[in-house]
């Protein structure tokens, strides 16, 4: 099973940090599941286009992080996903591939996210 995490990354300062949250959300709750992470998918194409993060117009990152919700069987949104016009996107695609898509819920996030900020802060 393929995972796909969508949610909002232009208008969140706080992208990276809530996306691995998310991450590590998914892998406790399918742990043999496949995590598509767009924030990883992103650096990876910045990477092998040498160009800094963030740096690539949007349309680059939307189509590559398409091309790969397409490979999934589910997508996972995070708490405020409805603030994004590419999640949004991104969830609209999911539902027209009859994919399984789902909502992480505020409190079960919260409490993952105060974790990683406090693994980060030792």
């Amino acid at each position: 099973m393929r995972i796909y995490i969508s949610g909002a990354m232009t208008s969140d300062p706080d992208y990276e940090e809530k996306f691995s949250a998310a991450e590590r959300w998914v892998r406790r709750k399918y742990p043999e599941a496949e995590v598509v992470n767009p924030v990883r998918l992103s650096r990876e194409l910045e990477w092998n286009r040498g160009t800094k993060p963030d740096s690539l117009p949007r349309h680059e990152y939307l189509k590559k992080d398409i091309s790969e919700l397409m490979e999934c069987d589910r997508l996972v949104a995070i708490p405020g996903f409805e603030k994004s016009a590419g999640a949004m996107l991104e969830i609209n695609i999911a539902l027209s591939l009859f994919l399984v898509v789902g909502q992480i819920q505020d409190e079960d996030f919260n409490s993952v996210l105060d974790e990683c900020r406090k693994e980060r802060e030792k």
